[in-house]
C-alpha cells in the first residue's frame, strides 16, 4: 500500500514537469567527454528528439448499485443475515494477463433502500456506490487485499465482507531461463 502511494505522490508531482516537456523542444548531442546530453536548449550539432505523448489511464469508477426502491430487506438495523466475497476468493491465483480482475459478493437479505456498498482495495476507497459484481481494470500483478462494507445512510458500516487477499498472476515479457 505504502509503495502504491508513493508511486500515485510521485506521479502528481512529476505531472507539471511532464506537461512542460510536452510543449518544449528536447535536443541531444553527445559531448567532450562521450557522455550523451539532453538539454531544452538548442546547440550546435545537437538533434531535436521526438518525444511520444504521455499516456493517461482514466479513473476508475465503479459502475453504480441498484438500490431497491422500497426496502426489501429486514427492519431493525443490522438485520444482514450474510455478506461475502464469492470472486475472488482467500489467497486465490488470479491469472489476469490483460488486468481485468472480476469480482462478485453475495448479500442476504437484498441491499436495503438507504443502503450502499463501499468497497476498499489496497486500503485505497474505491469511488461510488459498488454493486454485487464488478470488474477490477489496469490490475497490477502482485498481491492485492479488498473489502465490501454495507453502509447506512448515516455512513456507519452494517456489515462487512472480507478482507480478502488475493494474487494477480500476468504473463511477464521477456522472462529468463
Amino acid at each position: 500500500m505504502l509503495g502504491r502511494m508513493k508511486a500515485i505522490l510521485l506521479m502528481f508531482l512529476l505531472l507539471p514537469a511532464l506537461a512542460a516537456t510536452a510543449e518544449s523542444k528536447v535536443y541531444r548531442w553527445v559531448g567532450p567527454d562521450g557522455a550523451t546530453v539532453f538539454s531544452d536548449e538548442p546547440r550546435p550539432g545537437a538533434q531535436e528528439v521526438e518525444i511520444p505523448p504521455v499516456q493517461t489511464m482514466p479513473r476508475l469508477e465503479l459502475p453504480r448499485a441498484t438500490v431497491p426502491q422500497e426496502d426489501s430487506g429486514p427492519t431493525d438495523e443490522g438485520g444482514y443475515q450474510s455478506f461475502s466475497f464469492v470472486a475472488p476468493q482467500q489467497d486465490e491465483g488470479v491469472r489476469a494477463n490483460n488486468g481485468v480482475v472480476d469480482v462478485r459478493m453475495t448479500l442476504e437479505p437484498p441491499l436495503r433502500a438507504g443502503h450502499s456498498i463501499a468497497v476498499t482495495l489496497d486500503g485505497e476507497p474505491l469511488g461510488g456506490n459498488a454493486p454485487l459484481s464488478f470488474q477490477l481494470p489496469g490490475m497490477e500483478r502482485g498481491t492485492h487485499t479488498i473489502t465490501a462494507e454495507v453502509v447506512d445512510a448515516a455512513g456507519e458500516a452494517v456489515i462487512s465482507a472480507g478482507p480478502v487477499t488475493f494474487h494477480v498472476l500476468r504473463a511477464a515479457l521477456g522472462g529468463g531461463p
